[in-house]
């Protein structure tokens, strides 16, 4: 390797403006989906640049060549700028290359939107200088918070609770009523086009009197990489739907009566009372028979 290749392999390296406040020790981008995901690939020099070029593995993206860098006209403030807009199956990016002349460094800018959770991928930048390459990987990885539903129904003799929360990654869903949390084994749920999965988690709740549930407060919970988001509402009559973005803390999932997450599910009284009765009836009839 060449003392230039030498020199030039510590000054390069991958940033997001918008996210990472050390770009050289963190190269890897958070973005949500829906977001325009902008990567940086600075080199510390502006003298014998033949080319940058921006790879997805082995897949060419962009490829900016520099013919005749002698004769590029700078302008006042000490940059140049070629730029160019390409579409990769049906994927846009914008792709810009600044040379700052006064600061001695030049700047590859790549950005693309990211539409869906399969967007996510590594991007290589390669500078060729004089005949050397050097080259620097970017990560891009993204989320999508969670987006809360909660929906109740409080009629006669019930009341009955849905949860339903999209987001990428797969949320983890719970329901919270009257100091208990209570979970599905197996959720409802259902992948989305643009990656994204919405998880659906259904909770029945017999009451024995009529002003029972009234003014109790039911609340959703979601979780999915580190976000956490709830919906909550006070019990009334009739059906209502309430959607919300709050965060709650990890100590919102515990039980009021435990310190470890609890998931329990009460069984109607009523339904003891029968299943004592019949009992009861069938060894009646067993000795009457004997």
């Amino acid at each position: 390797m060449s003392s230039l290749m030498l020199r030039l392999l510590p000054l390069l390296y991958i940033i997001s403006a918008h996210f990472v406040l050390h770009p050289e020790t963190s190269p890897s981008l958070i973005y949500e989906i829906g977001s325009i995901v902008t990567f940086h690939c600075r080199l510390n020099t502006t003298t014998n640049i033949r080319s940058v070029s921006w790879y997805n593995k082995s897949r060419l993206i962009s490829n900016h060549e520099v013919q005749n860098m002698d004769n590029l006209s700078f302008t006042d403030d000490g940059h140049v700028l070629i730029h160019e807009l390409n579409k990769i199956n049906n994927l846009a990016v914008d792709s810009k290359l600044y040379f700052h002349i006064k600061h001695n460094r030049t700047t590859s800018l790549l950005k693309i939107k990211a539409k869906s959770a399969y967007d996510a991928t590594c991007l290589t930048c390669t500078f060729t200088v004089d005949n050397e390459k050097t080259s620097a990987t970017s990560c891009l990885k993204l989320i999508m918070k969670p987006i809360v539903v909660l929906y109740f129904r409080y009629l006669d003799n019930f009341l009955d609770v849905t949860c339903t929360v999209t987001s990428y990654p797969k949320p983890n869903v719970v329901i919270k009523f009257l100091g208990e949390v209570y979970k599905r084994d197996i959720p409802i749920v259902r992948q989305n086009e643009n990656g994204s999965s919405t998880v659906s988690v259904n909770f029945t709740f017999k009451r024995r009197t009529k002003l029972e549930f009234v003014g109790k407060t039911v609340s959703c919970l979601a979780s999915s990489w580190f976000t956490n988001q709830k919906a909550s509402a006070l019990v009334t009559s009739g059906e209502h739907t309430v959607q919300n973005h709050d965060e709650y803390s990890k100590e919102a999932v515990k039980s009021s009566n435990s310190d470890e997450t609890v998931f329990t599910w009460t069984v109607p009284l009523i339904l003891i009372l029968i299943s004592v009765i019949v009992l009861l009836i069938s060894v009646c009839i067993v000795a009457f028979k004997n």
